[in-house]
């Protein structure tokens, strides 16, 4: 992957085999990065680990081929198969880029586990 997103993430065990792919699944991914900054768009989880999901979506393409898919490996905590919320919430009120979590994210887990 190029690295197009801060939160692109590849599995540090390493990735799955192609022969493995389970069947596509509908999802919503969280990107920090690009044109838009941090937000929210449609995807399509390819394949996956126990934390780390392989993604596609259409992001402008690529000059001369406007359509074409990106692909990115994502922390599972930046995929869902639903909008959280708290998130719907927070960009209904106009708080855009504003992440409310239930739950402590990466860098407060890893702070905690040391």
């Amino acid at each position: 992957m190029g690295g197009r997103y801060a939160n692109e993430e590849q599995p540090p065990d390493g990735i799955p085999p192609p022969g493995d792919a389970p069947t596509p699944i509908q999802v919503f991914v969280r990107l920090v990065g690009g044109e838009h900054g941090e937000h929210w768009r449609t995807a399509t989880a390819r394949r996956w680990t126990s934390n780390h999901v392989l993604v596609s979506f259409v992001d402008g393409g690529y000059p001369g081929y406007p359509n074409a898919e990106s692909l990115a490996w994502l922390h599972k905590d930046d995929v869902a198969r639903i909008v959280p919320a708290a998130e719907m919430r927070a960009w209904v009120n106009g708080q855009r880029g504003h992440r409310t979590r239930a739950t402590p994210n990466r860098a407060q887990r890893h702070a905690q586990r040391r």
